[in-house]
């Protein structure tokens, strides 16, 4: 009850308060904007700043067309920056600059719509977010022998090689490489010896094989003219061709002295003059090869037919097995 002629005391914290709350409604109605409950200092909304306001971005991609940010950028990092190369190695068209992360066993990619994404690597398969590693057996693998994983790490024991053969790092299981390796380019060829027409030598050759349908063998051998009569003859025969196989047979001459003036006549097989002048032999299956090459060197210092007889066996088809071939090579 109010005593007449008495004023009216205010708790010294209550002016400061009104004032205080009636400054910011008045700030508010300057700038159009209501005055509420939630008014506080140093907060403005978007709303007030229109366009111009920043929008609001974890940092992460956004897929798609992002409101806020013109044609060609993209929301990044609380701004808009240009839409990047569609590159996993930068994250992608609406990656931040920073590398996709895909999961184990997975390959980064890039999504049609700009995104980073990933592709399960076999024989990984997709579970959800993951790429779960699936075991591999030796047969859906290839492998024939040795000590080899399962595709997910696990050791898989895929057996021996037989008896003849070896296995390779491929793990598959091959011939064991002859005596006469590596001879599968003229170059590289194995010398078996030299032969002097005038001794009428022969000689059988009966260890060396054939390892795969890729492989060619080459021999050389020096041809001496012992000044007997007549020219050089060499006789070459292929046979024990393995069950199953196919293999040519091809021998050519060059003379020492004048190389290019070489006249062979081929006895048997036909003309084949791949290097120097040759004879070739081409039967089917396993039946026996032979050729024969009448040798003589025709070049202005040529007193002699000496030179080179290269000899060449090549599997036009080849049956797995290891067994050996056979060559016989006679010189008259």
């Amino acid at each position: 009850m109010r005593v007449p002629g008495s004023r009216l005391e205010l708790p010294s914290m209550t002016l400061p308060r009104i004032n205080i709350a009636l400054c910011f409604c008045v700030t508010a109605l300057v700038f159009g904007s209501a005055c509420s409950d939630d008014a506080r200092p140093g907060i403005l909304d978007s709303s007030v700043l229109g366009d111009s306001a920043p929008p609001r971005d974890s940092g992460s991609p956004t897929d798609g067309e992002v409101p806020g940010c013109p044609t060609g950028q993209h929301v990044c990092g609380g701004g808009c920056i240009d839409d990047l190369a569609n590159d996993p190695d930068n994250g992608c068209r609406l990656g931040c600059g920073e590398a996709c992360r895909p999961p184990a066993n997975a390959t980064a990619i890039c999504t049609s719509t700009g995104a980073c994404g990933f592709t399960c690597t076999p024989p990984a398969t997709r579970t959800g977010d993951t790429c779960e590693c699936v075991p591999q057996t030796c047969t859906e693998q290839g492998f024939d022998c040795g000590e080899q994983t399962d595709a997910c790490g696990a050791s898989l024991n895929c057996g021996a090689c037989p008896g003849g053969t070896m296995c390779s790092a491929a793990g598959t299981c091959g011939c064991l490489p002859d005596d006469a390796e590596s001879n599968d380019i003229r170059t590289d060829a194995h010398n078996i010896g030299t032969f002097d027409d005038a001794d009428d030598p022969s000689m059988v050759f009966d260890t060396w094989t054939i390892a795969a349908a890729d492989d060619v063998d080459w021999y050389q051998l020096s041809l001496r003219d012992g000044l007997d009569g007549g020219n050089p003859t060499i006789t070459i025969d292929l046979t024990e061709i393995p069950a199953g196989a196919n293999f040519d047979l091809a021998a050519y001459f060059q003379c020492e002295s004048d190389p290019g003036d070489e006249d062979v006549t081929c006895n048997s097989g036909m003309t084949d003059n791949a290097v120097g002048q040759g004879c070739a032999s081409a039967s089917t299956g396993t039946t026996s090869e032979q050729v024969g090459l009448d040798v003589n060197c025709t070049g202005i210092t040529s007193i002699n037919d000496h030179g080179t007889v290269w000899i060449k066996v090549t599997p036009s088809m080849w049956s797995d097995s290891c067994a050996p071939y056979q060559i016989r090579v006679r010189v008259n």
